[in-house]
């Protein structure tokens, strides 16, 4: 399984897996809703690489100026092509 692709470079963990939970709405034609969780077999060993993310509860409400922070390999402009490597988008 693919969960890493830092620099460019496709890694492979060896941890094991149980199921994926996909995002019921997702769609592949528009990566719409692209989120995927992943259950481990065993505990994860956190690192410079591996952590864990806050995830906001259905009706979180966030003050304006709240600093809000994601990564992944979406698009990088309207329109535009996936990125090959993981990006951080930052914004307020």
């Amino acid at each position: 399984m693919k969960i890493d692709k830092v620099g460019g470079a496709r890694r492979r963990r060896p941890e094991s897996s149980r199921p994926v939970f996909k995002h019921p709405r997702y769609n592949g034609f528009t990566i719409n809703n692209d989120v995927l969780l992943v259950r481990l077999a065993s505990p994860a060993h956190f690192n410079m690489r591996i952590a864990p993310v806050c995830v906001a509860e259905a009706g979180d409400d966030f003050p304006g100026g709240t600093r809000c922070v994601t990564s992944g390999w979406g698009l990088t402009r309207h329109n535009g092509e996936t990125s090959g490597t993981s990006r951080p988008i930052g914004g307020e």
